[in-house]
C-alpha cells in the first residue's frame, strides 16, 4: 500500500500557481480573449494584475470595446474628456470610474468653510480647479495626495461687487457672468467688463466658442460676436433667441447650440437645438419639464441635470 500526501508547504503552492500561469502565457492571445469572454469583470481585473502580458491582452481586447460608451470617460468620438485622460487613464480605470460614479462610491469632504451660502460654480482643469464664490473666482491647484490645495494659488476679482452666477474656461480664456447682467472676460490676466443685460434681469448662465458668446437670463437670451479694436475687447449683438434657458453650450465647432428651458410644463419638452447660423430652433424628444444644467460629452451625447 502506499501512502500518498500532498507538500502544502508556501513554497510548493507558489511553484504550482506559477506553473498555471506559466501554462496560460503559452496559449495565443485569440485563444486568451475567448477564454477571457467566460470571465466577470472583477475576474479580468485580477487578471490585470497577475501579468503585463494578460494585462495587455484584457486592456486591448475586451476593456477598450467596454469604455466606448462610458456615461463619463467613454472615448467614442473623440470626446472633451480625452484631451486630459488620453494617457492618464488605461481602460481598466475608466471602467472603474464610471461604475463608482453611478454607484455613487466616492470620498466626500468639506474643503471650503463658507460663513454664508452660495450657488457655486465650478471648472475643473488638468491641473487646476477654478472656482466661483459671491464676486470672485479662485484657482485650486490638483494635489496628488489630496483633492485640491485648500488655499487657492490665485483669485479673479475686480471692484465689481455682484456675484458671480456662472462661468466657463476654455483654453486660457474665462467668460463669466454676473447676476446683474454684467459679464466679463478674463485673460493674460486683464480683465474686459460689459453689461450685456439689464441690471433687473437675472442671469442664468453663459458660454463661449471661438469668438461667439451667449448669455441668458430669466426675461431674455442672446449671441453675441468678439470683436477687438486697439487691443479693446467688445461683445456685439448677434441674435436674440426665443425664450430664456436655464442652460445653454456650443458644440464643439460653434455651429449649433444646445439649451436646456427651467419651465417646460406643457409639453415637457425642455431640451432645444439651435442652429447659430439660422437661428432655427428644434425641440428634441426628451421628456423633461425643467433642465439646470447640461454638457455636451461628443457631437451625439448629451449629459443633462434635471
Amino acid at each position: 500500500m502506499k501512502l500518498m500526501w500532498k507538500d502544502h508547504s508556501p513554497k510548493n503552492i507558489f511553484s504550482n500557481k506559477m506553473r498555471h500561469i506559466i501554462c496560460l502565457l503559452d496559449i495565443n492571445p485569440d485563444c486568451l480573449v475567448k477564454i477571457f469572454s467566460f470571465c466577470s469583470e472583477k475576474d479580468l481585473q485580477n487578471l490585470c494584475k497577475v501579468h503585463w502580458m494578460l494585462r495587455q491582452v484584457i486592456e486591448n481586447n475586451i476593456f477598450s470595446i467596454k469604455t466606448l460608451d462610458l456615461l463619463m470617460c467613454g472615448r467614442r468620438n473623440n470626446p472633451i474628456i480625452m484631451q486630459r485622460t488620453q494617457y492618464a487613464l488605461s481602460f481598466g480605470k475608466r471602467m472603474e470610474i464610471s461604475k463608482n460614479w453611478l454607484n455613487g462610491c466616492y470620498r466626500e469632504q468639506q474643503y471650503f468653510h463658507r460663513t454664508k451660502m452660495f450657488p457655486t460654480k465650478l471648472f475643473l482643469d488638468k491641473e487646476w480647479l477654478y472656482l466661483s464664490y459671491a464676486c470672485y473666482i479662485s484657482q485650486h491647484k490638483r494635489l496628488k495626495n489630496e483633492a485640491v490645495q485648500r488655499k487657492y494659488f490665485h483669485e479673479i476679482s475686480s471692484k465689481n461687487n455682484n456675484d458671480i452666477s456662472d462661468f466657463t474656461k476654455k483654453h486660457e480664456s474665462i467668460f463669466a457672468g454676473r447676476v446683474s447682467g454684467g459679464c466679463f472676460i478674463y485673460e493674460d490676466e486683464c480683465m474686459t467688463e460689459q453689461q450685456l443685460h439689464c441690471p433687473k434681469e437675472y442671469l442664468w448662465c453663459v458660454d463661449f466658442e471661438r469668438n461667439l458668446y451667449v448669455t441668458s437670463t430669466d426675461h431674455c437670451s442672446k449671441i453675441w460676436r468678439r470683436s477687438e479694436e486697439m487691443g479693446l475687447l467688445h461683445l456685439d449683438l448677434v441674435s436674440n433667441l426665443n425664450g430664456s434657458y436655464k442652460a445653454l453650450q456650443f458644440s464643439n465647432d460653434g455651429f449649433r447650440l444646445y439649451g436646456g428651458l427651467y419651465d417646460s410644463i406643457i409639453d415637457r419638452r425642455a431640451l432645444h437645438e439651435i442652429d447659430v447660423e439660422s437661428g432655427a430652433e428644434s425641440i428634441l424628444n426628451s421628456n423633461t419639464i425643467s433642465i439646470y444644467d447640461l454638457k455636451i460629452k461628443d457631437e451625439n451625447v448629451l449629459c443633462c441635470t434635471w
